[in-house]
């Protein structure tokens, strides 16, 4: 049709359904569509077949051309090393240590990669996306060396600029956890280029690998990198490795890895970032014990090793104040804070340095920080509020908040009144200062709606933390007040720290078991897919009670209540936890979730504790069963524990890495009085398969789960990742039959690809071979109307559905959590969820 034409059913009215009406010509051209598409098909599949048959009857044609092709591509790379000097007979030794039989897959591809493609958008370019070999990383030969020294002073500076670009392709892929790319473009630098690798560009290797969860990869890039003579990794290497032990909550090789730092003082000088990302690798796991040591032993005052002293900043202070609240230790609370408040003191109210008033204004004063301080020479006006009060203010205000937790599971209520009053007086302090022309750039107050927050994620993350440190006053001043005013009766700190559970896998691996080996204690907890219950050895239900005792000893402070306490005792709360873990290492929720009246921790004597339990646990077992709910990747809690509030006839169950996460769900779940909710802690891979029972999980929720990359891209490379194909046959092995499993998220990208996911898994044996693990559902009504069927699209044969999961899809009642809340505040307002059971 013309231009300009009028076409019909571009005009059509609309149905009152939303969607357009259909007319006749709408219909004709439907059907010229369709005619269209089968034509070209049919055109493309004739073409197809006249190629195959002529690459059949001239094979040897095409092998020739291929050869032809190929010889080229290495005349060319042949006459390039030899206009940079290097021998060409010893091209044999380019890559994978010199195997021959690799030759030839470098030279293919080397000529993938000549015309290099471009590179996302950073303006750069990369490797052709391929398959890359990620732990066989090629080395540099030692005659690469010489050989550089040899070359004119005109090409070492060419050659070092070529170097200094491929390093910042493997920096933006790093950033983006595309460890094959970052791998591609060092192997071009050294075995297709031979080009010498500087100290960036090991950095940004040993980056790559530890965003994408390869630490092993990164303790080799390292020691590659020491082997080269005068070659010393920086702090910055150092603290890119303290991120990836954290990662993966190796507290062990932090802590080896900061004790050698502090052997090499002088040559690579430990700074406060590198200590706060080791207080955080404790802060992940629980070990509140060593954090403190390395807090004393670095950075706290001492006469006899001053001079190694770092000075600590606000950051190091809310970490280790949140790990001393988890372990109820106020009165170390108020020695941190005290000192806390003397450096903030000389921050707030010491000079603001700079040049003369008749220098010229500094301009980054003006924006908020200058890193030169009184080294300044440009003029510091005294009217511009800088960041560092306001942070040292932010981190007064949420240590008080953290202190007012701790008090407030210690039943020290004139405490709590008073901590939450100053937490209220610095965050209006912040406000005070966020209100001036020079903050309101930084965007950070809460009031503040003008600014994107997609710039600048750190200024998002600060204003919800303030929010989140408000909600969390409000949660403290009613719990309080419900408990003052008789409306609640004042809840038994040690029963619900019994009804939390942590399962640290990671550092049981260098555990000792009674008669048996590290291996194959380790080989347990890692979770083989294919052993079987009776492969559990003889003392590992008794290690596993023990270390869960212990978990909660020393992180949250479990031995500091019963001392405070003369009715609870440690012996009871150990009885307790055992009778909740079986033999098998399996947990039994009708133990773990007994009432008060069928399991009272306070006998203290032994005997007549055991014939309690005994004779209650008979009542236990005849009871009706109870569904048992769980919510994995819990965050905060607060959807479960509003759940759990609702659903009293239910138990559930919260499961979370992170350890300053599981007590904050344990700390609401406290505050609200709430008996029906259990914390587990652990890896969930590990704990679905280890410690649930397969077939006793009526309900799984999955709330705003973490893409291996926010970008969303394919190529991300994540071993932390959790929602993959493995761990989805987990969920349904712990699932009972019928069972359901509900998603919900705000990536339509990547609930896209978890339906993908989900609709590959296929039954392997039995009478349902070949049939899908899981099925869609339905989803009636939305957590809004509570009525009706929403909107959804078909994605591989599973409904995704647009909009929030209301009581037909599990969802009791509609909350908020911390990650809704967050992404939220990013213009994220599109909600996704899907609705699947077990077949």
């Amino acid at each position: 049709m013309p231009k300009g034409k009028v076409r019909p059913w571009v005009n059509a009215t609309s149905s009152p359904g939303g969607r357009v009406a259909r007319t006749s010509h709408d219909v004709d051209k439907q059907q010229h569509t369709l005619f269209d598409k089968k034509k070209r098909a049919q055109k493309v599949r004739e073409r197809s077949g006249r190629e195959q048959a002529f690459r059949e009857r001239n094979s040897e044609r095409v092998a020739e051309g291929k050869r032809r092709k190929v010889s080229g591509e290495y005349a060319r790379f042949t006459e390039s090393l030899k206009a940079v000097c290097v021998d060409v007979d010893e091209l044999t030794c380019l890559c994978y240590d010199g195997e021959r039989s690799e030759r030839n897959a470098a030279l293919d591809a080397l000529s993938a990669n000549a015309q290099l493609g471009p590179f996302n958008s950073s303006g750069g370019t990369c490797m052709v996306e391929r398959q890359v070999d990620t732990v066989n990383i090629p080395d540099v030969k030692p005659w690469f060396r010489s050989k550089e020294l040899t070359l004119p002073a005109h090409e070492r500076e060419r050659r070092r600029a070529r170097a200094e670009f491929l390093t910042r392709q493997i920096a933006t892929a790093s950033q983006q956890k595309q460890l094959s790319r970052a791998v591609s473009a060092y192997r071009q630098l050294v075995t297709h280029e031979r080009l010498l690798p500087t100290s960036y560009t090991y950095a940004a290797l040993i980056n790559a690998y530890v965003n994408s969860g390869h630490m092993s990869g990164a303790i080799e890039v390292l020691k590659r990198m020491q082997a080269v003579p005068g070659m010393i990794p920086n702090v910055v290497i150092y603290t890119t490795m303290l991120k990836g032990h954290m990662l993966s909550g190796n507290v062990d090789a932090a802590e080896a890895l900061v004790n050698e730092l502090c052997a090499t003082r002088k040559i690579s000088p430990l700074d406060i970032r590198g200590i706060n990302t080791f207080l955080r690798t404790c802060q992940r796991v629980g070990d509140t014990p060593r954090a403190l040591n390395m807090y004393h032993r670095l950075c706290v005052q001492s006469p006899e090793v001053d001079s190694g002293r770092v000075t600590p900043n606000c950051s190091t202070y809310k970490i280790i104040v949140q790990l001393l609240a988890q372990n109820l230790q106020v009165e170390e609370i108020f020695r941190v804070i005290t000192q806390a408040k003397i450096d903030a003191e000389r921050v707030i109210n010491g000079e603001p340095g700079g040049g003369a008033v008749t220098a010229q204004s500094c301009k980054f004063w003006s924006a908020g920080c200058c890193d030169r301080g009184a080294r300044c020479l440009y003029y510091h006006s005294p009217n511009f509020t800088q960041r560092a009060e306001v942070e040292w203010v932010d981190a007064l205000a949420f240590m008080h908040v953290q202190l007012a937790r701790a008090a407030a599971l210690l039943g020290m209520y004139r405490l709590v009144k008073e901590s939450i009053e100053f937490a209220t007086v610095a965050l209006e302090k912040v406000e005070n200062l966020l209100v001036g022309k020079s903050c309101r750039e930084w965007g950070e107050s809460l009031a503040v709606v003008d600014v994107d927050p997609a710039e600048d994620s750190s200024v998002m993350f600060k204003r919800t933390t303030r929010q989140e440190l408000l909600l969390e006053i409000q949660r403290m001043n009613a719990f309080c007040g419900r408990v003052l005013a008789g409306l609640q009766n004042e809840p038994s700190l040690v029963k619900h720290l019994c009804r939390t559970l942590i399962f640290r896998h990671h550092t049981v691996e260098n555990a000792e078991i009674p008669g048996k080996t590290v291996a194959a204690h380790s080989c347990i907890l890692k979770g083989e897919t294919n052993r079987k219950p009776q492969d559990t050895p003889p003392g590992m239900a008794t290690f596993l009670r023990n270390m869960l005792f212990e978990s909660l000893r020393v992180g949250f402070g479990l031995e500091i209540q019963c001392k405070r306490n003369q009715i609870d005792n440690l012996d009871t709360a150990k009885k307790y936890l055992c009778r909740c873990i079986t033999d098998d290492c399996k947990i039994d929720f009708g133990a773990l979730f007994s009432s008060d009246e069928s399991f009272d921790l306070r006998f203290s004597a032994t005997k007549q504790f055991e014939r309690h339990v005994q004779s209650k646990y008979e009542i236990r077992n005849n009871r009706e069963a109870r569904q048992v709910k769980m919510e994995i990747c819990a965050g905060n809690g607060d959807w479960v524990v509003a759940q759990a509030k609702e659903d009293p006839g239910s138990d559930w169950i919260a499961l979370e890495l992170r350890h300053e996460r599981i007590h904050s769900i344990f700390s609401r779940a406290f505050c609200e009085g709430i008996t029906n909710l259990c914390a587990l802690g652990g890896d969930a891979t590990q704990v679905l398969q280890n410690n649930i029972r397969p077939g006793s999980i009526s309900y799984i929720f999955i709330n705003f789960p973490e893409p291996p990359h926010h970008s969303g891209s394919r190529t991300a490379d994540n071993r932390f990742h959790l929602l993959t194909s493995s761990f989805f046959e987990c969920i349904h092995t712990v699932l009972i039959d019928d069972g359901v499993l509900t998603l919900f998220s705000d990536n339509h990208k990547y609930m896209r690809s978890l339906a993908n996911t989900i609709s590959s898994l296929l039954h392997e044996k039995d009478e349902k071979a070949d049939e899908p693990m899981f099925l869609a559902e339905i989803a009636q009504g939305t957590a809004v109307d509570g009525k009706g069927s929403t909107t959804f699209e078909n994605v591989a044969g599973m409904r995704l559905y647009q909009g929030l999961p209301g009581i037909g899809s599990g969802h009791i009642v509609h909350e908020q959590s911390y990650f809704d809340r967050f992404w939220k505040q990013g213009s994220h307002a599109d909600r996704y969820f899907m609705i699947v059971s077990k077949n």
